[in-house]
Parts: C-alpha cells; structure tokens; sequence
C-alpha cells in the first residue's frame, strides 16, 4: 500500500480485495460504458490459473477512484520461463481525471523480472508515459496487424469444395489435455518470446471462456501439427489464436482453416498476427489490413532490448 497526496488531495494505492468487487464492477463499468458481470470479471481475473495483480486508487473517502487490471500468465524469452502481465484495464473516474494519477499505477508494479503487454488506445499511451523514466526506457509501443477478407457466395463454394488433402482437422475438447501438451513440447523450441501456449493455458484462456470459441487440432500423419481458435459473431468468423509448426505453416494448410470457418457459417474472416510466415501467407490470399492495434512490450528482464512476443487476438481481452 502506498498513500500519495494530489493538490491537497489524499489517496491510498493498493491491491485488490475480494471485497472490493461490487464497487470495482461498478467503476469498471461507468469507466468504460460496458456491462461486465460478476461471472466474467471472476473468468477474467480470479480464476486465471496464474493469478492477477489489480491495482486500486482510493480517495480519503475510501471510494474506488481508479483502477488497474492485469492477467498474470507465464511467458518464454529466450526460452527461458517469466511472468508476464497482460493490461486489460486502466481507468479513473471522471471526476478525478488530470491529476496524474493514473501514471501513479506504477507505485504498486513488480521490480522483479518480467515482461508486460497492453493493448492501449491514445489516452493510456499518454497515462503510460507518466510512469518513471525506468519504465519508459524499458517499455516500446509496437504494432499487431489486424486483417480482414469478406467471401461471396461463389468464393465460399470454391472453399466448401477444395480438397482435404492430407490435414486432419478435428474439433478438441477439454479431455485433450495431452494431445495439446505433445503439441506445445513441440512447438515451444522454435518459439522463442510470448505467452506459453499450453494445455493449462488454453484450458483457462479458450475452453473455460465465456466467449464460446472453439478450439480445432491439425493433424499430419497422426502427429497434431498445429491448432487454431474459431470464433464466430453474427456471420464474422474470427481466427482467435492459430500456432502451427513452422515447416507446415503453408498456403494449402491455412486454405484449411479458411474451409473451417466458411463452414461454420462466416462470410468473412478476421485475424491478428505478427507472424511473418503467416502475413506473408495472407498477403497472397488477399487479407486486407484494417488497423494496426498498438501494444505496449515492457521488458524488466534485460535493458535496452525490446520484448517482441507472439500475439493474436487470442493476447488481447477484446475476445
């Protein structure tokens, strides 16, 4: 707990209680014009396998004027395993904006090591830059590709029709656990930074999700070579994650993917990445770029290099 004073105003720094959460919703909510339940806010934060920091700005009156939330999840860099803090979110009320407190969250930050994402529009950019020069200099904003491709009727039979090939696409369940974890055994040694991808991840981040995704397995002569995450939003089909191994990541393959959804009934598909095989495979598929979403990478484990993990949409808390 750390108490600061503001133009003769009083207020308490500190972390998160479980008494907190109706007041917390509640400020949550007018902040940012949503209608976050009990249940999702517990999904999000409190059941997370890895746990959260959520950080609080009381006035002297004891009223939740600020607020901070980050999803703790384990990270690789350089192949080694650190926590990583995922932003999801970072507001104060109204009444209280200007007085520079949202760059006070910082007060309450770990100083031991570990990486952070975020995914902050304009307005958090500014609040980021008021933390300490230690931070700043440890922190980039980069940039995740967002793209999109719509299919008329005629692109969409084309697709229905294609060969299966030899890719074996299976719907997963939650019982899976071992076939994900041979997967990501596999995987994880040409992955070198981002958030660990594995059976305890996906269970808490993709199957335990409100969002009602799904999540199907590639094979390859009975060896899982890859998965992806389907969400689809009223005829927008959303490819949430996908983590293939880098020898399969071919154009055919993700025509297979495509077949997926087109089958589940999108007319157009949308995904995030900062792949370089996949961009490149989007590109000749004709992906049109729609925004380039901002992220902020801090990396407390070694100065003066830039934190560049592994994102899909499946890292921010948009889906």
């Amino acid at each position: 707990m750390v108490k600061i004073k503001i133009e003769r105003k009083k207020f308490v720094i500190r972390k998160y209680k479980k008494s907190d959460e109706k007041r917390l919703l509640k400020v949550m909510n007018e902040t940012f014009f949503r209608n976050e339940t009990p249940e999702y806010f517990k999904w999000k934060y409190l059941d997370n396998p890895y746990g959260s920091l959520i950080i609080i700005i009381e006035n002297d009156r004891g009223e939740i004027v600020g607020h901070m939330g980050h999803q703790i999840k384990n990270s690789l860099y350089d192949q080694k395993v650190y926590p990583l803090l995922n932003t999801c979110d970072m507001g104060i009320i109204k009444e209280y904006r200007g007085l520079g407190l949202s760059g006070k969250f910082y007060l309450l930050s770990p100083k031991t090591p570990h990486v952070r994402i975020g995914f902050p529009n304009s307005s958090a950019i500014y609040s980021y830059k008021k933390f300490d020069d230690d931070f700043n200099q440890r922190s980039r904003i980069i940039q995740l590709d967002l793209r999109i491709k719509k299919y008329n009727w005629f692109q969409r039979s084309i697709i229905n029709f294609s060969s299966d090939a030899e890719y074996k696409i299976n719907l997963a369940s939650i019982d899976d656990e071992k076939k994900l974890n041979e997967f990501w055994n596999s995987k994880k040694d040409e992955y070198k930074d981002g958030v660990i991808r594995d059976y305890d991840y996906l269970k808490w981040r993709v199957f335990a999700s409100p969002s009602n995704m799904s999540l199907y397995t590639i094979e390859y002569s009975n060896k899982i070579i890859g998965y992806f995450v389907l969400l689809i939003k009223e005829k927008a089909g959303y490819i949430v994650d996908v983590l293939i191994l880098n020898e399969f990541m071919t154009r055919e393959l993700f025509s297979r993917i495509e077949k997926i959804f087109i089958k589940n009934g999108a007319s157009k598909i949308q995904i995030a990445t900062n792949d370089v095989a996949l961009l490149s495979i989007l590109k000749t598929k004709k992906y049109k770029t729609t925004s380039l979403m901002n992220v902020l990478s801090y990396n407390r484990i070694e100065r003066g290099k830039i934190f560049e993990p592994y994102l899909t949409l499946l890292d921010t808390d948009s889906l």
